[in-house]
């Protein structure tokens, strides 16, 4: 069984663009959409090795019931953040510059 290769239209490319709030340059604009054709063809791929013979009641949806009781712990005082760190001051931690804005 060969996979389908999966189109990628200019209304989907959009759509997918709007949806990732991304916007790119009209001479990349091909190169981005053969990159999200590629995936999507991975996704084809994935679906020849499905098994319907998988349970999927081994995979149930989790209720509140199942999950672990949120525990309430004292938290680290702002005495003792300025105890541990001399990059502590006003409440925030000082960091080195990452974003240059030439």
């Amino acid at each position: 069984m060969s996979a389908k290769k999966m189109e990628i239209t200019d209304d989907i490319f959009d759509n997918l663009l709007y949806l990732s709030r991304l916007s790119v340059k009209e001479k990349e604009r091909a190169l981005l959409k053969e990159q999200v054709s590629v995936m999507a063809d991975y996704f084809n791929v994935l679906q020849e090795f499905s098994d319907a013979r998988l349970d999927v009641k081994l995979f149930k949806a989790q209720t509140e019931d199942d999950l672990q009781e949120a525990a309430i712990k004292d938290s680290i005082t702002q005495r003792d953040l300025r105890r541990m760190s001399d990059e502590y001051m006003d409440g925030y931690f000082r960091v080195p510059k990452v974003i240059d804005n030439e």
